[in-house]
């Protein structure tokens, strides 16, 4: 995949991000397919996730009496990761990449090591960066695209 592509995708990372309802922070992601047909590797959106609270928990806000992330905030790449869970497309031939606006939190992290995800790509950092070393130990390259 080359460096022109891995920046497109980013940005459509962004622009699903404005999807999200969060006045705070906004964050988006990107799940592509990648699988080889003959000697040639091809990759295709398959999903996307925006941070998002769930219809009945929209009135309390995003953030909690102490200003932290509300717990019932779904995050980005779990929303995109939704996908593979309701569609069961995980098959041996295709592999799986993130791009998110944001590097994953340990949470995330560890849905996408139990995921067919073989590469995170993010733009920027998390605010702790010991879930991009867990992903790593678990076999998932990461990369900071910006």
């Amino acid at each position: 995949m080359t460096k022109a592509n891995k920046k497109q995708l980013i940005e459509l990372a962004f622009n699903y991000a404005k999807k999200s309802g969060d006045p705070h922070l906004k964050v988006g992601a990107v799940l592509i397919e990648r699988y080889k047909s003959g000697s040639k590797t091809h990759f295709s959106v398959c999903a996307e996730g925006h941070n998002h609270l769930p219809k009945p928990y929209k009135h309390l806000g995003y953030k909690d009496e102490n200003d932290k992330t509300r717990p019932e905030v779904i995050h980005a790449e779990a929303h995109a990761l939704s996908y593979l869970m309701k569609n069961d497309v995980i098959g041996e031939n295709i592999h799986y990449d993130l791009f998110s606006t944001l590097s994953p939190c340990m949470e995330c992290a560890k849905l996408i090591s139990l995921s067919p995800i073989k590469k995170v790509y993010f733009y920027n950092y998390y605010k702790d960066t010991a879930p991009l070393e867990f992903l790593r130990k678990c076999g998932v390259k990461t990369e900071q695209i910006l």
